[in-house]
This record gives structure tokens, sequence and C-alpha cells, in this order.
């Protein structure tokens, strides 16, 4: 995520076509529900083990577990410029061309008691990555930690075939990494309870990561 103090979004309808007033500011998008576009990139690591992303505790969300890394795609900007996430949040220098394009996630989160709205038209991306957990330099106001996971663990959690799931992996700690390993449930990695329930964005994104490494055609996110 981008630490920029005022941050603006070019906005659209359901459709994607651009709406007046066209830019505005990332408060007004989240508090009036406008559709702009945001940047995920799933991540598998050498061993072909999925990293997840533990942020911190912050606008209004306790600290939970997510994408690999994600952020906004700010006024002006195209999907391809959300690269710059992987560098800023991971210090992962990648090009574009290296990303596999997953598709377009479209979908809606609303948290009511603090009157937030935010309608996405996420951009889909998997990389692999060939360093190891411990080679990762993590930006520590959005990124807590960084995990583990197995595929095939996480199809069937994400499924609800299991009630937990185990993460291993890195935690900040005064500023140096500690190793942990936990067991997680459902509700510590859903920032977003649509995200789980309602599209079952993070079952699919998992399928299609493991078509990714078999080498198969992906189907569209």
């Amino acid at each position: 995520m981008t630490g920029k103090s005022m941050e603006y979004f070019d906005i659209y309808d359901l459709n994607m076509r651009p709406i007046e007033p066209y830019k505005i500011s990332k408060s007004e998008a989240h508090k009036k529900g406008y559709w702009h576009k945001t940047f995920h990139c799933w991540i598998v690591n050498k061993n072909n083990k999925v990293l997840l992303q533990l942020r911190p505790s912050k606008d209004g969300l306790k600290e939970l577990f997510d994408i690999s890394t994600a952020g906004h795609i700010m006024s002006g900007e195209s999907p391809e410029d959300g690269v710059r996430e992987l560098k800023e949040e991971l210090n992962l220098d990648v090009n574009f061309s290296d990303l596999t394009f997953a598709g377009i996630y479209k979908h809606t989160s609303i948290r009511e008691e603090d009157n937030y709205f935010n309608n996405e038209f996420s951009y889909t991306y998997f990389y692999k990555s060939e360093k190891n957990l411990d080679e990762y330099v993590l930006q520590e106001e959005e990124v807590r930690g960084v995990f583990e996971i197995d595929i095939d663990e996480g199809i069937k959690f994400f499924a609800k075939e299991i009630d937990t799931l185990k993460v291993s992996g890195l935690v900040l700690n005064s500023g140096s990494l500690v190793k942990k390993d936990m067991e997680i449930k459902l509700k510590q990695m859903c920032m977003y309870h649509e995200r789980c329930v309602v599209t079952n964005y993070y079952l699919r994104a998992l399928i299609m990561v493991k078509r990714f490494i078999q080498g198969k055609k992906h189907i569209a996110i």
C-alpha cells in the first residue's frame, strides 16, 4: 500500500465506465462507495507454498492475514503501476512482464458501523518467487509479518472442509523478524467477510494458483 498523505482514485460505474467527477479522494471514495481499481498479487515461494501477509491493526481493522501483497491503483495510473506494491511492501524487485494475469475480481465490502463502503475492481496476478521467507524486507507500517501455507490445505480451509489452517512464518518484533507458527481460523484471515463467505475469493484464487504452478491454463477469477 502506498504511503501518500493524500490519495486520489479514478472512479467508475458498475461496468467500469468512468463517471463524473472522474477523480475523487480515497476517503470520499470509501465514504460514498465509488467503484475504483486495485492491484492484487498472489506470490508462490520457491517451495511452492503461498505467501500470506499479516496486516497490522489499521484503518479500523484488527490484525489479520491477507493476500501476499495488494494496493490501490491511483488516479492516472494503470494496473501495471501496481507492481510497485511488491517493492514497497516486501522489497521485491519484479517486472510487470513477470506476472501472470488472473483476471479482475469485482467485489463489494461494507462496514456500516464506520460508514465504509468499498467497491473494487481488483486486477489480480500470480508471481513465482525464488526467495526464501527470510529474504523479504517488510514495510513495517503496512506489513506485520509474512507466512507460508500449503496450497492443498489452504483450499480445504477456504472450502470449509477443515476449521483451522497451519501457517508458518516471520513476524516483526522490535525491528527484527521472529519465527512464528500458528493455527488460524477463518475469522483471522478475512479482512473482508465477503471474500470468504459471499464470493469465496480466497478459495477461487488458491485453486487458480494450484493450476498456475501445474502449468495449466487458469480459470478467470
